[in-house]
This record gives C-alpha cells, structure tokens and sequence, in this order.
C-alpha cells in the first residue's frame, strides 16, 4: 500500500526510508531497523535471588526526529546542523509506525503549529518552484557535461513519473511541491539509491533485449529450415 494511503502528510520515499520535512525545523526520518540490531539489556527480576537480563526483540521500523539546532549553537552553521535524534515510535508493522508517528509530530510541542502546512494538500505546494530550488535540482542530478550544455530535463522518477520519461524543470511544470519532494530524495540518500536501481533496471533491459534477439533468430532459423524442407518435398 503506499504511503499517500496511510498518511496525509507529505512523507517522501528516499529509497530505502522515508522522510517528512518539517519546513526548515528539521525533519522525521522512518527506517527499517537494521539486520541483526541488537536490542538493549532490560533486567527482570525472576526471584528473590535471581535477576536476569534478558533483550527485548528489535521493532522493524523506527521513526527518528532531528530538530535543527539554533545558529547559536551551531556555532553558524560551521557545526552540526541538527541536534541529537529523538526516537518518536518503533514497531514491528510500518502502517502503525507510521500512525504513531504522525500522531507524534502534530502534537509535538514545537510542531503543532505545522500542521496544515506539512499535508500533501498545503496550499503552498501547489505554488511555482523557485529558481534556487531548481537550479539544486539541476546541480545534483545532471552532471557536467549536461549542465554545460543547457539540459533542464531529468528523469521523470524523481516526480513520480515513470523512469524512461523525462521530465521538465522549469516554473511551469514544477511545483514547489515537488521540488522539496525531489530535494528531500537528493538530501537523504535518494540519489545513491536510484543511480544502483537505475543501473540494474538498464541491466535488466538489455537481458531481455539480448533473449528477445535470440528468440528471434530461434524463429527465424526454424522457419528457414521449415522453407526448405517444403522447397525438398517438391
């Protein structure tokens, strides 16, 4: 199911986590826990003489919030950006997760007043993108060589179109929408991410372009064979 189905706020697919800006306060990240992540000790007390310690099972997902730091106290901006992460849920089932999650983050004291503005429908996502966010775009995704020459296109995956399209930056047909979406993808791992599937889906092609080839000269070689059994009988 995805995740415009589970929530209303404007989470964004970066691979292999999600990611929800929280309009330059910082933002809430939600990953799948790693393999084999070890849990913390808890003690459990089984008898008067007995006390053991046992580890509780380890939530497949866990949501992570990264408040950004004053610029006092990040030294202006020359240290970190962001303060020490605050775990807001972990379970076992990401639907739930994610429930708990965005239950978190419009009560929260700091972001309450955030709510109508990180929705997929906020008024301002609808607007034109601005020039600094679609030069960003254009900077991280295309490479040198395009750049040079005046390319203003990029894969279409980036917006949600299908991979093979591409699609046109410019003020008409990006919203600033879909440009924090896409910036939010490049800030937190969505490029490494897609240039690895964006590779293997090129391999993938081309396996079938070179059985698709094969099976054609496997037809073509019997029909061939069949005209001259035929040209032999006569």
């Amino acid at each position: 199911m995805p995740v415009s189905r589970l929530s209303r706020l404007a989470w964004v697919g970066c691979g292999e986590s999600w990611v929800l800006e929280l309009m330059g306060r910082g933002y809430v990240k939600v990953a799948r826990v790693g393999q084999g992540a070890s849990a913390p000790f808890s003690m459990r007390l089984v008898s008067e003489e007995w006390l053991v310690l046992t580890r509780e099972p380890v939530a497949d997902f866990q949501s992570l919030l990264y408040l950004r730091m004053p610029a006092w106290l990040s030294n202006g901006g020359k240290g970190p950006r962001y303060g020490a992460p605050t775990l807001l849920s972990a379970h076992e089932s990401f639907p739930l997760l994610l429930r708990a999650t965005d239950a978190a983050v419009l009560n929260h004291v700091e972001l309450s007043e955030l709510a109508t503005s990180l929705t997929r429908y906020a008024s301002w996502r609808r607007k034109p993108s601005t020039e600094s966010q679609r030069k960003y775009i254009l900077k991280k995704i295309l490479d040198t060589d395009e750049l040079a020459a005046g390319v203003q296109e990029i894969d279409g995956v980036w917006v949600g179109r299908p991979w093979k399209t591409r699609f046109q930056v410019d003020e008409a047909s990006l919203t600033q929408g879909l440009a924090s979406d896409t910036i939010a993808r490049l800030v937190h791992g969505g490029l490494g991410f897609w240039k690895k599937q964006r590779g293997a889906l090129v391999r993938e092609e081309k396996r079938e372009a070179r059985s698709h080839e094969k099976l054609e000269k496997k037809v073509e070689k019997a029909r061939v064979a069949r005209a001259k059994r035929a040209a032999a009988r006569a």
